[in-house]
């Protein structure tokens, strides 16, 4: 393991473990937030095309549990990929909620247009 930086406030390490590359950057609590914003919005929009497929299956069958359920580990990994602690889960949680609920109503809208 190598480490090499500056000192001061904008002091960066690089950090070698088994090959991979790691980067210390302080973080601001403005660079947290819209860091978990971010991550947030991730899970709606991955959320959204199961949300959507949910709609044209019965409720509580095997396969609407599966698309209730599939986006979650791309999302711990994404929050783990980002440094965020499991304080910001409630926060991916609402993000996976609304786009799951936006995907149903975007399913909805389409079978009540007159054009779908």
């Amino acid at each position: 393991m190598s480490i090499s930086g500056q000192s001061g406030h904008f002091a960066r390490a690089i950090d070698t473990i088994d090959g991979f590359l790691l980067l210390y950057i302080p973080m601001t609590t403005y660079s947290i937030a819209s860091l978990a914003i971010m991550v947030s919005m991730a899970a709606l929009v991955l959320n959204l095309p199961f949300g959507y497929l949910r709609m044209n299956t019965r409720k509580l069958s095997f396969m609407w549990f599966v698309y209730i359920h599939l986006p979650i580990p791309a999302i711990f990994i994404l929050r783990n990929m980002a440094g965020l602690d499991y304080k910001f889960i409630p926060l991916m949680v609402a993000g996976a909620v609304a786009g799951q609920f936006l995907g149903g109503r975007l399913n909805r809208n389409r079978k009540a247009s007159p054009n779908g």
